[in-house]
């Protein structure tokens, strides 16, 4: 699917195909894209067309798959580059995960702690 194919929201797909073809034409890419709207107006749809436009792979996850922080950590440590993800509802993830997704989009690092720290000797 391309964005000639999305009928309506043509401001929107507008925006994204001009945000396609100047990173296609520079090699790069944006940190992250962040689609807001009601449900049914095609984030998923405007998503997968834009992961097709780029030539990126695509993801959907729903926040009810991201229980824990472990969920969460594995989900981005795996994401390759330039990969278009999808967190459908994601205003209903607990939010100390929101808080944790939040930090790392904004500061491009994860906090990650193996195991359970220091134990005393008895």
């Amino acid at each position: 699917m391309r964005y000639s194919d999305i009928i309506g929201q043509d401001d929107a797909i507008a925006r994204l195909s001009a945000f396609s073809d100047f990173y296609q034409k520079n090699g790069n890419t944006t940190e992250h894209v962040l689609l807001v709207a009601e449900e049914g107006m095609g984030k998923r749809t405007i998503a997968n067309v834009l992961a097709n436009e780029l030539g990126v792979a695509f993801q959907e996850v729903t926040a009810s798959q991201i229980q824990v922080k472990g969920d969460l950590t594995a989900m981005l440590t795996n994401l390759r580059t330039r990969q278009v993800l999808l967190i459908e509802d994601v205003h209903e993830l607990g939010r100390i995960l929101q808080d944790i997704l939040m930090e790392a989009l904004q500061t491009h690092k994860l906090a990650i702690q193996i195991g359970q720290g220091s134990r005393r000797a008895r």
